[in-house]
């Protein structure tokens, strides 16, 4: 009996695996974004990286916040709080996947954030702004803290097509670092 029963169960465990692994996503097919649980299009390399990263690997808590969807045109504003003092990223992959950088830039180049203080980007008496624009379609809005020493500028303002690669690589040197991720919509 308990041979038969064991028998069944490993039928059941194969055919169930047979079954996930016709269904596993490929590229082109539909993925699973990370901390918004948004389902999204896998486009590329930048993309794929920022959604096989392990959150829970991050040292430190950040909250943020962002509207899920924009206008091509319509000003983008974000909120970033912290539990640990250090430098905050504002990167953005579209669907094309090219990154780019909201925060620094040339016009607030300061990226300092406070310890359990909200920054607003742009802030109320700020200078620059950043308009929703094309492509269409969902983009990643990563917001990335780290301590130390740890200088991301670099590699994130490169047109490099492994960049979010790159970037995460030197998070994971550092040790001190958090992120918190989210999709949004940019239509006509």
């Amino acid at each position: 009996m308990k041979i038969k029963l064991l028998s069944l169960i490993m039928a059941m465990l194969l055919l169930n695996a047979c079954q996930d692994q016709n269904n596993n996503p490929t590229d082109a097919q539909v993925n699973n974004a990370s901390n918004d649980d948004v389902k999204y299009i896998h486009v590329g390399p930048n993309w794929d990286a920022l959604q096989k990263l392990d959150v829970s690997t991050s040292k430190f808590k950040i909250k943020t916040s962002i509207k899920k969807s924009y206008k091509v045109g319509e000003t983008i504003s974000v909120t970033a709080k912290s539990a640990r003092s250090g430098q905050l990223w504002v990167v953005f992959v579209d669907p094309n996947d090219e990154v780019s950088m909201m925060f620094p830039n040339k016009q607030a180049p300061n990226n300092t954030i406070t310890a359990d203080k909200l920054i607003t980007l742009p802030g109320d008496n700020s200078d620059w702004a950043i308009q929703a624009s094309e492509p269409l379609g969902q983009t990643i809005v990563s917001f990335i803290v780290t301590t130390g020493e740890v200088d991301l500028n670099d590699v994130l303002s490169s047109n490099n097509e492994s960049t979010m690669n790159e970037a995460l690589s030197i998070l994971d040197t550092s040790n001190q670092w958090s992120i918190q991720t989210h999709v949004v919509s940019v239509s006509e």
